[in-house]
């Protein structure tokens, strides 16, 4: 049986840039203390509702690795990241949230280089997806991978950050 295409609307240079970024990122911090792995669109993840989610990354700690397939991703991502596209309807930006709350998700961030917004979500104590306060250092510190942090401004800027740079600004080198 053959795989439904799925179609992907064409991204320009920025939004490229930092899809690159974000993966480096994520994979240097789920690799620091072997903390999980990294899986990039269009890699499904499978979330028991109705729809199939495609987030740009999913990072899933080793404790829940059993769930990812050749195919896709059993269950929720334990971090799940959006960068939107330019040019997307500002109507649209947060719509996937409830889809990543109810697959149950434990963090999802949502990067908006064109209105230069970060957002990122946690589980509550009513385990409910909310939004975490970077506060004014614009630093936000993710709960699944303790030792990764990133600052908010690092997506805004042009060039993107060195990534060496940033790995020693987190003591990883």
């Amino acid at each position: 049986m053959a795989s439904p295409v799925v179609e992907i609307s064409p991204v320009n240079s920025r939004h490229s840039q930092l899809l690159i970024f974000m993966g480096c990122l994520l994979k240097i911090g789920a690799d620091y203390r072997d903390g999980g792995t990294v899986l990039a669109a269009p890699f499904v993840m499978k979330s028991g509702g109705d729809q199939d989610l495609m987030p740009d990354f999913q990072v899933v700690i080793h404790d829940n690795s059993g769930r990812i397939t050749e195919d896709c991703l059993n269950g929720p991502a334990d971090i799940a990241v959006e960068v939107v596209a330019f040019g997307c309807d500002p109507a649209d930006r947060e719509s996937s949230l409830p889809d990543y709350d109810e697959a149950g998700v434990a963090e999802y961030w949502l990067i908006d280089p064109e209105y230069r917004t970060a957002i990122f979500y946690q589980r509550n104590a009513q385990n409910k997806l909310v939004a975490r306060n970077v506060g004014e250092s614009g630093i936000y510190r993710s709960k699944v991978l303790p030792d990764l942090w990133v600052k908010a401004s690092w997506f805004w800027e042009t060039p993107t950050p060195k990534i060496l740079v940033i790995m020693r600004e987190w003591r990883f080198i």
